[in-house]
């Protein structure tokens, strides 16, 4: 699934705590991805609704710690602007995106708009945003927070040129940047599963678990396999997280849930 996927089903998940969650269908690599803590990813949920007091630019900083990107127009998820006192946003797991009038501080209206012509479509009692980004946590930290991550990283096994660019691309992060490979460095921060999103009450039901198993065991050999060329050539710092979990590692929290097989 792309980032956007994983994101509406997180989305999904983090509101729906009850009964009426969702049916949520992965794969054995989607299942095994890290992915942002629960409890990060939902603390920036929110909703926005007309009469709601905030200074735009706070507004808009907000949002980019969420990991939208400021752009002149608005017309794909993840994305905002702003134009006066107007306010663009497309949540990922928004129908449409929505624009924002403001009276001073304090939102006017709310009306959902086509992004194909940007023209007004409806008027709205309130908008959900959630995060457009699963790597959530450089774009809130400190950058003595950062650095001090950063700085438990062990480049010397990596050569000139590899140790060159993972030094530039941290110290973009620390800056609150994106290098262009950003996913790269999920690793780092996402250290939570899809297992935490789920209701006390969620049913796992596993197709034929062995094959699952076996597949994710396949994915970590062949993944085994990448890295152990990369650490070779030095292109990889030999300390670098796993972007995913190992099968025995998800097995406690399948014995702690409720799984039909």
């Amino acid at each position: 699934p792309t980032e956007l996927e994983r994101l509406q089903v997180l989305s999904a998940l983090a509101n729906t705590r009850n009964d009426d969650a969702p049916l949520i269908v992965a794969s054995a690599p989607a299942f095994v991805q890290k992915t942002a803590s629960y409890q990060d990813f939902t603390a920036t949920c929110h909703t926005v609704e007309p009469g709601m007091s905030v200074e735009p630019l706070d507004l808009l900083r907000r949002w980019e710690a969420m990991g939208y990107r400021v752009e002149s127009i608005v017309d794909v998820p993840g994305t905002i602007s702003r134009r006066g006192g107007i306010i663009d946003i497309y949540p990922p797991t928004g129908e449409l995106p929505a624009r924002l009038e403001f009276f001073g501080n304090t939102i006017d209206s709310i009306r959902l708009f086509d992004p194909a012509n940007q023209r007004s479509v409806r008027e709205v009692s309130s908008v959900a945003v959630g995060p457009a980004t699963e790597l959530l946590t450089p774009l809130q930290s400190s950058k003595s927070e950062l650095e001090s991550l950063f700085g438990g990283i062990d480049l010397s096994g990596c050569n000139s040129e590899a140790r060159q660019q993972f030094e530039q691309e941290l110290a973009m992060l620390s800056g609150r940047q994106r290098p262009g490979n950003m996913e790269f460095y999920a690793p780092l921060f996402n250290k939570d599963s899809i297992l935490s999103y789920l209701p006390e009450n969620a049913i796992l039901v596993l197709d034929e678990p062995q094959s699952i198993k076996q597949a994710v065991e396949d994915l970590d050999a062949k993944a085994d396999e990448l890295r152990s060329g990369k650490l070779e050539r030095g292109e990889l710092p030999a300390s670098f997280p796993r972007p995913y979990f190992i099968w025995e590692e998800l097995e406690a929290g399948l014995e702690r849930r409720q799984c039909l097989t």
